[in-house]
C-alpha cells in the first residue's frame, strides 16, 4: 500500500528558548519527521552565533510543532520543513 507523503515548510524567527509552530496546513494523519536549519546570512565560514535547533517531538500535533534551541535569548531567523501524510 502507497501512501501520499506531503512537504511543508517556511521561515521563522525565535526570541526564546522554544517556538511553537502552526503548520500551514494540518496533516491529516501523521507527521514523521520535522526539521529545523538556522538562517545564516552571508558567505562566512565561521558564526559564533549559530544554534543548533531540535524538533520536540512530544509536542507536535498533526496542526503544530515545537522548536527548541540551546539559547534562552532563541536561534533568531530559522527554517522549517516538515513531512507527514
Amino acid at each position: 500500500m502507497l501512501s501520499v507523503l506531503f512537504k511543508q515548510w517556511g521561515s521563522y524567527t525565535s526570541e526564546k528558548t522554544y517556538t511553537d509552530i502552526m503548520f500551514p496546513i494540518t496533516f491529516p494523519s501523521k507527521v514523521y519527521l520535522v526539521n529545523f536549519t538556522d538562517s545564516i546570512v552571508g558567505k562566512s565560514t565561521k558564526r559564533d552565533d549559530v544554534q543548533a535547533a531540535a524538533w520536540n517531538v512530544e509536542a507536535t500535533t498533526n496542526s503544530q510543532t515545537r522548536m527548541l534551541c540551546l539559547t534562552s535569548t532563541g536561534i533568531g531567523s530559522f527554517e522549517m520543513i516538515a513531512i507527514g501524510n
